[in-house]
C-alpha cells in the first residue's frame, strides 16, 4: 500500500503579535487541513487543496501574548486521510506595555527641562511624546539599548508651560508599546542665579566703627543678602 503523507521539517516563523507562518512540508503530495488554537481542541482550520509538498500557510488575527496550538491533517491524492499524531505549539509576541510613568522637574539647568522614568513589560528603545496647547506635537527618541528601565530627560522647552506626555517606545521588532498620558507643567526659573563677582570694602569711620560695603555682581536680576559674623 502506499505510505502516508508524513509531514516534516515544521517551522514557525515570521511570528508577530497576531500573526505567524507555519512551514512544512510533506513526503508525498497531499492536500489537507491545518488546525490551530488556544487549547489541543483546536477550534480553527485552514484548509489548502491544491496537492503539493511543500507549505507556507500564514495565521492572521492572533492574540497578542499567547500560546497556539496546531496539528494537521493530510489527505493523499487517493482520499485516504492522514492525521498528524504530534500535536505543536508556538507563543505570539507579547505586547509591550509601559507602567510607573514618573515626571519631575530638573532643576539648575540652562532651560525648563522635564525627567520622565518608567517600566515596560519588555525591552524597548523609549519614545516620547509632549504635547502643549499652542506648540507642535514633539518627538523625543533614544538610540539606548533595547532595556525595561528608561530614563529620558527633555530640555528646551517653554516655562511655566503644562504639558501631555505620552511614554513609550518600539521593542526589536518595531511593535509600540502600549502606554498611558500623564501631564506636567516645566518650572518658570529652573536654574539659581551665578555669582559672577564679590567684593567688599572698609572704610573706617571718625567714631572708631567702620562701614563694610559689599558688591555682588550676578547672572540675572536678584535680590541680595549679606551674612557677617566675627572670626574666620
Amino acid at each position: 500500500t502506499a505510505p502516508p503523507p508524513s509531514v516534516g521539517d515544521v517551522v514557525v516563523s515570521d511570528i508577530t503579535l497576531v500573526k505567524a507562518r507555519i512551514n512544512f512540508t510533506t513526503s508525498v503530495n497531499s492536500t489537507g487541513k491545518l488546525y490551530y488554537g488556544e487549547t489541543p481542541a483546536f477550534g480553527n482550520v485552514i484548509e489548502f487543496t491544491s496537492p503539493q509538498q511543500t507549505f507556507s500557510i500564514e495565521l492572521i488575527n492572533l492574540k497578542h501574548t499567547t500560546t497556539y496550538f496546531y496539528g494537521f491533517e493530510m489527505v493523499t491524492q487517493d482520499g485516504d486521510v492522514y492525521a498528524q499524531e504530534v500535536v505543536n505549539k508556538f507563543d505570539t509576541l507579547p505586547q509591550p506595555v509601559v507602567n510607573n510613568v514618573q515626571v519631575e522637574p530638573v532643576l539648575n539647568v540652562d532651560t525648563p527641562t522635564l525627567k520622565i522614568t518608567y517600566i515596560s513589560n519588555v525591552a524597548i528603545r523609549p519614545t516620547i511624546y509632549l504635547n502643549s496647547s499652542g506648540t507642535s506635537p514633539r518627538e523625543v527618541s533614544t538610540s539606548d539599548p533595547f532595556t525595561t528601565e528608561h530614563n529620558v530627560e527633555v530640555s528646551a522647552l517653554l516655562p511655566n508651560t503644562p504639558y501631555t506626555i505620552e511614554a513609550t517606545g518600539f521593542d526589536s521588532f518595531g511593535n509600540k508599546a502600549v502606554s498611558g498620558l500623564v501631564s506636567a507643567t516645566t518650572k518658570d526659573d529652573t536654574k539659581p542665579p551665578t555669582i559672577l563677582k564679590f567684593a567688599t570694602e572698609s572704610k573706617p569711620q571718625t567714631n572708631g566703627k567702620t562701614i563694610i560695603i559689599a558688591r555682588v555682581d550676578t547672572n540675572e536680576p536678584t535680590t541680595a543678602i549679606l551674612e557677617l559674623a566675627l572670626g574666620s
